[in-house]
């Protein structure tokens, strides 16, 4: 695992996926057919599915480079990446849910907001 995992994974307030921390767990371990069963569990863009059946067979067909293992935590850091990023932007969708429901009562009942 990469020093940026170690130090997100340190961070009380970040929550990796616990599919992707097992999968990391199995790459530590140099167990391949461990990472790929766990990260068949986590849901990614179809761009980072593609991506991952590619490492995929390239395990199947046992083509694995010298630096396979490096690969694929570069990988998982991205499928990391796209699962904060989605969770931030559903944050962020229900805040401006939340500020246009508020000026919609502001406009409808304006004496009911104020303080």
């Amino acid at each position: 695992m990469n020093s940026k995992h170690k130090q997100l994974r340190q961070n009380p307030r970040y929550l990796m996926n616990k599919h992707l921390q097992q999968a990391l767990k199995h790459l530590e371990d140099a167990n391949y057919s461990g990472y790929f069963e766990e990260m068949d569990k986590v849901e990614m863009s179809k761009y980072l599915k593609t991506r991952f059946a590619e490492h995929k067979g390239i395990f199947m067909q046992g083509l694995r480079t010298h630096d396979f293992s490096q690969q694929l935590n570069v990988f998982a850091g991205e499928v990391d990446k796209e699962l904060d990023n989605e969770s931030f932007v559903g944050i962020r969708e229900t805040i401006d849910f939340t500020i246009r429901r508020l000026k919609t009562l502001e406009n409808t009942s304006p004496k009911l907001l104020r303080f």
